[in-house]
């Protein structure tokens, strides 16, 4: 009745993911193939918010290459355009995986859909190689650990062998996960790992598809352990989340055109997680509103917290047939000027839910008319 109630022509589907693995959504549609929401973008980022991500692949066991890649891919399908991520497989040697763009660097990549892609291509071919230096893939990986601006950091080791990283393991700020798809891999840095309210899981039991869903359940301990005191102990029967989880706009294959979804958790008062609250909201509604609201000589603009364009009146796709190649960065409309750090004066107080007015300075075009105004000027907007 709630779901029913709540529908109108802004938001077009409402759904509920459950911590076992159940969806319902409103309206009824049927699924083309098996779908378990705990492994989605909308899911997990409701649970743990935008994030830092390093993960590393132990290509060093034949016998657990292949459980090692599933679990990496996996994780990769649980991150969206507000992550940024690096992935790295060692053996004998440490390798960085990515476009060829991220190679090279020492700095996270945002986790678009072309980088996840192309990653999980790089994967999937990844062989066999023998040896393993665990501590000298802590070291390369934390070389690429700058700041984003993300809530939570967080390294994931999924290791298939027996060996220590040590003191590498350690870094401040940074919490550590070693799945271990062999008994007794990675135990050694069992303290290193508590010490960074991090978490140690032997997977080595199951099928396939368990022992997947084991070690990206990691999620629900990370948002267990964010929820502040004062809401696990306060006499309220449901809560939320202290963020928002934003998925990047897609094209509904119902055709009823682009959709975003926003979603956020839910769970008792005893930190108990019910599930997921997701709806979907058509972009045709929120451009409608907002080309209402253009003036002349003002005009709004739409982005998310990690400055992908939602709305903008220069962007040719809705000029074209509406919103075609989306997830384009607002500096491709705003020049904003070398002064105005968006990653720091915007992104950052937008993760932490502040509210308020932020001016930044921008380059924009002057009208044509006026030969000593005509080029490129500095105004505020």
């Amino acid at each position: 009745d709630q779901f029913s109630s709540s529908l109108n022509d802004v938001v077009s589907f409402q759904y509920f993911g459950t911590p076992s693995g159940l969806l319902f959504v409103y309206p009824y549609q049927e699924w083309r193939e098996p779908y378990d929401p705990r492994g989605s973008p909308w899911y997990t980022t409701a649970l743990v918010g935008p994030k830092n991500s390093i993960i590393l692949i132990d290509i060093s066991r034949q016998d657990k290459l292949a459980i090692n890649k599933e679990i990496a891919k996996a994780i990769l399908n649980t991150l969206s355009v507000h992550d940024y991520v690096s992935v790295f497989a060692y053996g004998s040697t440490v390798t960085k995986l990515g476009p060829s763009s991220c190679i090279g660097t020492n700095l996270l990549s945002r986790a678009s859909q072309a980088y996840i892609s192309t990653t999980i291509a790089q994967i999937e071919v990844l062989q066999h190689s023998e040896g393993l230096n665990v501590k000298e893939a802590y070291t390369a990986a934390y070389k690429d650990g700058y700041s984003t601006n993300c809530g939570t950091n967080i390294i994931i080791n999924i290791q298939g062998s027996k060996d220590s990283a040590n003191s590498a393991l350690k870094r401040s700020g940074w919490r550590a996960f070693t799945f271990a798809t062999a008994a007794g891999a990675g135990s050694e840095d069992v303290k290193f790992i508590c010490d960074s309210d991090g978490w140690y899981e032997e997977l080595d039991r199951g099928s396939t598809e368990e022992i997947v869903y084991q070690a990206i359940s990691f999620y629900n301990y990370i948002f267990t352990q964010n929820q502040p005191s004062s809401v696990a102990n306060s006499d309220e029967a449901v809560s939320y989340t202290y963020g928002k989880g934003i998925r990047s706009m897609y094209h509904n294959v119902d055709s009823l055109g682009y959709l975003l979804t926003m979603s956020k958790a839910v769970w008792t008062s005893d930190n108990t997680l019910l599930g997921v609250l997701g709806v979907d909201i058509r972009m045709a509604n929120i451009k409608d509103v907002l080309d209402n609201m253009q003036t002349g000589v003002s005009f709004p603009i739409l982005f998310s917290n990690n400055g992908e364009t939602l709305y903008h009146p220069e962007q040719s796709e809705y000029k074209k047939t509406f919103l075609v190649g989306t997830g384009r960065e607002i500096s491709d409309y705003e020049s904003f000027d070398v002064n105005s750090n968006f990653m720091t004066k915007v992104r950052k107080p937008m993760l932490q839910l502040n509210s308020g007015n932020i001016g930044l300075l921008v380059n924009r075009p002057l009208p044509k008319g006026d030969a000593t105004q005509e080029g490129l000027d500095t105004i505020p907007t």
